[in-house]
């Protein structure tokens, strides 16, 4: 089939068939507003489910949940706005071209280590609207081409610039709507060193850390202004003086 670009949005789908995507060479794929929990139910085709371990080597557990192959073909993919608690290990095994990746307003809590193996080709992945409180060591290491990374409105009250030590390309990176109260602007410099634009607005910040941030950003990337003016704040991000 010649499809390119397929939207199903704004339906009450939960699951889908084995071959629904199989022959066709999508670009597109916009699954958003449905009602998918489970991405693993929505990921690789096999025609044949082995015991113990198939010839790609997935584990049995794995094998009897993967049903649905997404095109290799595909570089956009929008699976915002439904209700995925995980991302597992092979849940984008078959989406190597993939660009662009949306998971916002889920309730994702946990990355599995190994997610993002097939991803190296992912520019953007929008992880906002979600539950995730930290990032282990290893939770970016083949996202290699990624530029902007979003994950605003999440959990998060500690963010370790180290996690990119292989992802050498992000330019924008969006923070806000979190808990953080510091970052180590030497770390966020050395590790991030292509980052153009930050946003962390919105945070728990001390106001000592986020003036060193901001200070030691002035010539390397644009730490984006905020309009809090009306309260202690830095650059109109609001922030408190913790004794």
């Amino acid at each position: 089939m010649n499809i390119r670009c397929l939207k199903l949005v704004n339906n009450s789908i939960s699951n889908i068939g084995r071959n629904a995507f199989c022959g066709m060479k999508l670009q597109v794929l916009d699954l958003s507003f449905n009602a998918i929990s489970d991405i693993s139910l929505s990921v690789i085709c096999r025609s044949k489910i082995t015991i113990g371990q198939d010839d790609r080597g997935i584990p049995e557990y794995l094998s009897e949940r993967l049903h649905v192959q997404l095109p290799n073909s595909l570089q956009y993919l929008n699976l915002s706005h439904n209700a995925i608690t995980n991302i597992y290990q092979y849940s984008f095994m078959h989406a190597i071209s993939l660009i662009n990746l949306d998971l916002s307003h889920n309730n994702i809590d946990t990355l599995n280590f190994g997610w993002d193996k097939h991803l190296r080709y992912l520019e953007i992945l929008d992880l906002s609207n979600n539950r995730l409180v930290s990032f282990d060591f290893g939770t970016f290491t083949s996202l290699v081409s990624l530029r902007h990374l979003n994950l605003t409105s999440n959990n998060l009250y500690y963010f370790a610039s180290n996690i990119f030590i292989t992802t050498r390309n992000l330019n924008i990176l969006d923070l806000s709507r979190n808990r953080i109260r510091m970052i180590d602007e030497t770390a966020l410099k050395k590790y991030i060193p292509t980052l153009i634009y930050l946003n962390v607005s919105d945070n728990n910040w001390d106001c000592k850390s986020l003036q060193n941030l901001i200070l030691s950003s002035l010539d390397r990337f644009e730490v984006v202004e905020h309009d809090n003016y009306n309260r202690m704040n830095v650059k109109g991000i609001a922030c408190l003086d913790y004794k």
